[in-house]
């Protein structure tokens, strides 16, 4: 937006610049919506995980207990599997990325980053 001098200053020209300004608001109140309305999304689809992974456990759970109690599966020899498998599994994925300070907290990236 520029900046009015004292010849230019009149009515017109400032309903103009408050109409532009008026545009640039609508504008950045449009993007905030969207913004909104894709995080609702993102909690919906968070809340719909949540509910899946409770099923998945109360499932995995009663199919346990039923091997067990059937006697085709050993209680003990399920849990050192079940511990062997996860154990494979933490082991072959990589090591997560070291977070910087800026990424933790929301500060500013230090200009050396060799200082702490």
């Amino acid at each position: 937006m520029e900046k009015l001098g004292w010849f230019f200053n009149n009515e017109w020209m400032q309903r103009d610049r408050l109409n532009e300004a008026a545009d640039e608001i609508n504008t950045l109140r449009a993007a905030r919506a969207d913004s909104q309305s894709a995080i609702e999304r993102l909690f919906a689809l968070d809340r719909a995980q949540g509910q899946e992974l409770a099923s998945l456990r109360v499932t995995v759970e009663v199919l346990a207990n039923l091997l067990i109690e059937s006697g085709a599966v050993d209680e003990k020899t399920l849990r050192y599997r079940i511990e062997a498998a996860w154990a494979n599994h933490e082991a072959a994925q990589p090591p997560a990325p070291k977070l910087s300070a800026f990424e933790t907290l929301g500060a500013r990236p230090a200009d050396d980053p060799s200082k702490p």
